[in-house]
């Protein structure tokens, strides 16, 4: 059901569109910024000559667990985007034309999802292999 909204209540929606996918994005940095850390910090602690196999596997567990956290938010962020972009599609005509457009020439799969599910996924399995193996 499309909203009668006034241009500054679009104007609003459109800022707090552009907000939350700021928000999904800097998170995601951030989230592979401290994996990154953490597994280098996991390759130092696993290569020294005099290695502690319990906190290795400690380090890899807070990873595991870091992760299905930044999942879990990254899937909640992910809802509230594509719920204001359905929005946006219904209340700001020029958003829609552009949506129109992209559809044409879009790839199969989408880019949102893929940065919500497969990316963390993808770092769950590596923490998972990883604890499995050492």
């Amino acid at each position: 059901m499309p909203e009668n909204l006034d241009q500054d209540a679009k104007n609003r929606l459109w800022e707090h569109g552009f907000h939350e996918d700021t928000m999904f994005s800097e998170r995601l940095n951030f989230f592979l910024v401290f994996e990154g850390i953490l597994i280098a910090v996991v390759g130092q602690l696993y290569s020294q000559s005099t290695r502690n196999v319990f906190v290795v596997k400690a380090t890899i567990v807070f990873g595991l667990l870091t992760t299905l956290i930044w999942w879990y938010v990254q899937i909640q962020q992910k809802i509230i985007l594509e719920d204001l972009m359905e929005r946006s599609r219904e209340a700001i005509p020029e958003y829609l034309v552009t949506i129109e457009r992209r559809n044409k020439r879009r790839l199969p799969i989408r880019v949102i999802p893929l940065l919500a599910y497969g990316i963390p996924g993808l770092v769950v399995a590596f923490w998972s292999v990883l604890l499995l193996f050492l």
